[in-house]
């Protein structure tokens, strides 16, 4: 789940990213000339919020962890991503999207490297479920 939610920002913006020159293409109003707004440029600032699939998967990876300061940490470390996770709403070319990107940015990668190191420390306790609906340890 942790890949998953790692994955589904970038794979969900790359999608859109490919298709928006073709529904560009199908919005071209004829009668004024120019372009009728699009349906991605109206949902494009909140498709951020894919981001609480990772801070959700990231939130059970703590649960991993044994240790209080630790866990409350990672707890906080997933409130201040959804917090900066708004910076699409704002334009493109201002102060706070700059900072709440670049803040967005920054505590992924944190929270990859924090996961990623919960994952590798933890890797027998993690079990997988085998053909038959079995638990196997990885």
């Amino acid at each position: 789940m942790f890949i998953l939610g790692l994955l589904a920002w970038p794979v969900l913006s790359n999608v859109l990213s490919f298709l928006k020159p073709f529904l560009m293409a199908l919005s071209y109003d004829e009668s004024s000339g120019g372009f009728a707004p699009n349906f991605i440029d109206v949902i494009y600032p909140y498709f951020t919020l894919v981001s609480i699939a990772f801070a959700y998967a990231f939130f059970l990876l703590t649960r991993l962890i044994v240790v209080g300061l630790k866990r409350w940490l990672c707890v906080g470390l997933v409130v201040s991503y959804l917090c900066v996770s708004i910076y699409a709403v704002f334009p493109e070319d201002s102060i706070a999207y700059l900072a709440l990107s670049s803040a967005h940015y920054l505590l992924e990668l944190i929270m990859l490297i924090i996961g990623a190191t919960i994952i590798y420390k933890n890797i027998p306790d993690i079990s997988v479920v085998d053909s038959k609906g079995g638990g196997v340890s990885a």
